[in-house]
């Protein structure tokens, strides 16, 4: 996770797992193709509380977790298959 200070409140992480369960606790989630050529997801809103939750095992729904995973790999496709159409 590197969080941005320019960016106010972002974290970015490359894990689209964790983006998806913080997804799943209300965060917004942006794929972006990073300098490395590889997806990483821009997460808004202060992501500590929800990190701690997720390394203490914290209940949360797990349809609402599936959901979210479901949600980031799409957004993973979406963005992949956009930015080769570019290069067309």
């Amino acid at each position: 996770m590197k969080q941005d200070a320019d960016k106010g409140n972002q974290s970015v992480f490359e894990d689209a797992i964790i983006a998806g369960v913080l997804l799943a606790k209300g965060h917004q989630v942006i794929p972006q193709i990073n300098n490395n050529k590889r997806i990483e997801f821009q997460v808004s809103g202060d992501v500590n509380k929800s990190i701690a939750e997720i390394y203490s095992n914290t209940p949360i729904g797990s349809l609402d977790v599936i959901k979210g995973i479901k949600a980031t790999r799409g957004m993973i496709f979406n963005l992949k298959a956009s930015n080769d159409k570019g290069k067309v």
